[in-house]
Formats: C-alpha cells, sequence, structure tokens
C-alpha cells in the first residue's frame, strides 16, 4: 500500500453479517487492498445502498469516505436499492453488467433512485468495478 490512508470494512456490531454481506465486504476488502486506485475512489463516496437477492436476502452498504459498513437488510435511509438475482447484482457490481443496460434490460430492479445524490451513485458503480490489474484472463483455462 502507498502513502494513501486505509479504508476499513466494518461490519454492523449488533448481528451477524448475512452471507451476502460477507461475499460483498471480502470483495471490497480485496480490492482496497490491492488497489490503490480503489483507495482514492472510495474517498470520495459518501451514499448508503442496498441490495436484495432471491428469498429477501439483503444487505446495506455505507460508504463513509474513511470507512465502508456492512449491516444485514434494508437500511430506512438507503440512497440506493437494487433488486435482482445474485448472479445479476454480482455481475454489476463487479463491473461485468453495465448498469443502465442490467435496469433497461429488467435484469436488475430499481427499487429506490438517489435523485439527489446521482453522481454519487456514478462513482458507486465506477467504484466497484473490478481494477483492470486485478482481472484474470480465463479464456485458456
Amino acid at each position: 500500500m502507498s502513502d494513501s490512508i486505509a479504508i476499513p470494512v466494518t461490519y454492523s456490531p449488533d448481528e451477524t453479517i448475512n452471507g451476502l454481506g460477507s461475499m460483498i465486504g471480502q470483495y471490497l476488502e480485496q480490492n482496497l487492498r490491492d488497489s490503490e486506485k480503489k483507495r482514492q475512489q472510495v474517498q470520495r463516496l459518501n451514499f448508503c445502498t442496498s441490495v436484495e437477492v432471491e428469498k429477501g436476502i439483503s444487505t446495506t452498504i455505507r460508504f463513509l469516505g474513511t470507512a465502508i459498513q456492512l449491516e444485514n437488510g434494508i437500511a430506512s435511509d438507503t440512497d440506493l436499492h437494487l433488486k435482482g438475482s445474485y448472479l445479476h447484482l454480482a455481475d454489476l457490481m463487479t463491473g461485468r453488467l453495465n448498469p443502465i443496460s442490467a435496469i433497461l434490460g429488467k435484469k436488475i430492479s430499481l427499487l429506490k433512485l438517489p435523485l439527489s445524490k446521482p453522481f454519487q451513485m456514478l462513482r458507486l458503480f465506477r467504484f466497484l468495478k473490478i481494477p483492470g490489474e486485478l482481472v484474470v484472463d480465463t479464456s485458456d483455462v
């Protein structure tokens, strides 16, 4: 890590985080650990998003600039609420699925849209995309 600040990923102290939140947290921890660019991008985020998959399993992710906090469920103060299959949300959150195409193609539902923070939403999608230096080419496997 260079001279940028470390960005901790924390989990709600009141409960054990669900599997969805745990997977998202691990993904974020890896990106922040391995990418200076991601550490810089996350410092510009002040945004709360909730993701919901099959059977109502959901996680809220709070981007606080200097930290990320995950909690179970959908927070009442969430700025963005996305709902879809686990596979579509995973593809969206890792940048393999274009957010606009996913929404227009009805693969992802927008249940709450951040009208007051549209640029934060764009920054969020840019931040979530897998960094180029971490992409592994599996075409030969």
